[in-house]
């Protein structure tokens, strides 16, 4: 690997003889024309001469040379007739680029965004056909896309800095970012950008955006399997028992959020909108179920959630996506019946059928994990407590929505409703009006609310009051020890009362 790197460091052999960029430029119009006419197009692969100006000239291009010599270099690899070679010219070509604008320590100023952003579609293209490229980019060359990624002063456009995860995607394989500090930074950067990242615009194939469903998946997904959101989980299960909700509270709050809206937006553009085939969905939604279940329900990851302030951000996401993955079953299923009727002497229908229908047992198998996990695992016992007494209503529109697909694919717990006609108004949640299990005074406004709405709010950009719209902070709330115990004793008193 590492004499392959070298080569690729010296395989640009310049052929031209002149120092100026402009007059090289001429130059590679003039051949392109030439080769265009003859039909010679295969001829630009690695040593092409659009890699030879960035790779001997980096201390000299403007940004509107050096985006010219982007789009001549993608004109001229896209010519080529063969997808291999078509694919490392690019590679090489956009590798280039991002190290001339890494040994120049290039901040992403409005002259460059747009050469910025057109380098950054070059690798997105890598990226979508699954080509790892981590140990050809050098060091200087990640130092600066992570710089890019995580710091304002660096790049003022959020849009490009979310962009980067085009670039980062090429270096996710499982294990790549054990023992080193890149996948924390990544991490880091991916929390300061939480806020501006858009479910529909970003993670989804037709958003109005670049496309980085696959980018961002892939990326948590390494994140999490290499080890590098421990540190992230054990400091946001500390904010939320300590009621100061910190950045990392918040951006593990926010991806389970887009995950949910994710989620929702398929099934509607499925159901309503029609925007894609059934196979499709069904991918899209195994994604969401895959990274639900790493990111909330695992063994590293629930305890996190399993607090009574941060466990409704968790079910709240988990009933999301299960209604909208039982709401598109039934149509996959009559898209495969049709499929199935369809079938003559092609054996590409009848391959499609078998495929669809594969790839909907195995969303079946995963929301079915996630379930039985609940159900099952000591560390989610909080998870489940509040489910089964605060998520009665939903637990039964999902009951219903699995008996008329006719599934069978987990065994819903039962709601455990409290008695709300006996219940004193004190053990009442202001803001909710339900009874609360863990009671937090708020000072200005004198009224208690459940540990669970304080966090929400907590959660929020600017958290306030709700009452007197002043800020809230970790001085302008207390717990009620006193009145938990109140609360559990009234519980058990009914619990008593209806076992007799």
């Amino acid at each position: 690997m590492e004499q392959e790197q070298t080569n690729l460091r010296q395989s640009p052999t310049c052929t031209c003889t002149s120092e100026n960029p402009e007059e090289l430029l001429d130059t590679t119009r003039r051949n392109l024309k030439n080769l265009k006419k003859n039909g010679e197009h295969c001829k630009f692969t690695y040593d092409s001469v659009f890699i030879d100006i960035l790779f001997h000239f980096r201390l000299s291009l403007c940004p509107h040379n050096f985006q010219e010599v982007l789009h001549l270099g993608w004109e001229a690899a896209t010519q080529g007739h063969k997808i291999d070679p078509k694919l490392r010219t690019k590679f090489y070509l956009a590798t280039e680029a991002a190290e001339c604008l890494a040994r120049q320590s290039v901040h992403v100023t409005a002259q460059w965004e747009d050469a910025v952003q057109f380098m950054i579609k070059i690798f997105i293209e890598v990226g979508d056909e699954n080509l790892f490229v981590g140990p050809y980019h050098t060091r200087s060359l990640k130092n600066w896309v992570l710089s890019v990624l995580c710091y304002a002063d660096w790049c003022p456009n959020y849009h490009i800095r979310i962009q980067m995860l085009g670039i980062i995607q090429l270096w996710c394989k499982k294990g790549q970012f054990k023992n080193s500090n890149i996948g924390e930074t990544i991490a880091f950067g991916l929390m300061k950008l939480s806020e501006y990242l858009d479910a529909e615009e970003h993670l989804l194939p037709h958003g109005t955006g670049l496309n980085l469903d696959s980018a961002w998946f892939k990326i948590m997904y390494v994140l999490y399997t290499d080890g590098c959101l421990l540190v992230t989980y054990h400091k946001a299960a500390l904010q939320i028992k300590s009621l100061r909700v910190g950045n990392e509270a918040r951006w593990l709050a926010r991806v389970v959020e887009l995950v949910a809206t994710r989620t929702n937006l398929v099934t509607k553009r499925l159901l309503v909108c029609r925007c894609w085939d059934s196979y499709q969905a069904v991918q899209l939604i195994m994604k969401s179920l895959y990274l639900l279940k790493v990111l909330v329900f695992s063994l590293h990851s629930v305890e996190a959630f399993s607090s009574f302030g941060f466990a409704r951000v968790a079910l709240t996401a988990l009933i999301q996506v299960t209604s909208s993955t039982l709401a598109v079953i039934p149509t996959i299923r009559a898209e495969c019946a049709r499929r199935n009727i369809a079938i003559t002497e092609e054996n590409e229908a009848e391959l499609s059928e078998e495929i669809l229908r594969e790839a909907l047992d195995d969303k079946i198998r995963a929301l079915t994990f996630i379930w039985n996990y609940l159900m099952t695992s000591p560390k989610s016992k909080t998870l489940l407590t509040i489910l089964k007494r605060d998520y009665g209503e939903e637990l039964n529109r999902i009951n219903s929505s699995a008996t008329k697909a006719d599934i069978q694919i987990f065994l819903l717990p039962q709601a455990e409703e409290d008695d709300m006609a006996n219940c004193p108004d004190r053990l009442l949640d202001g803001v909710t009006m339900s009874v609360m299990e863990s009671p937090v005074l708020l000072h200005k406004s004198q009224v208690t609310v459940d540990e669970s709405t304080l966090v929400y709010l907590l959660l929020q950009k600017s958290p306030q009051c709700p009452f007197t719209r002043t800020p809230l902070h970790h001085d302008s709330f207390c717990r009620l020890p006193d009145l938990q115990q109140e609360i559990h004793a009234w519980r058990k008193e009914g619990s008593c009362s209806h076992h007799e």
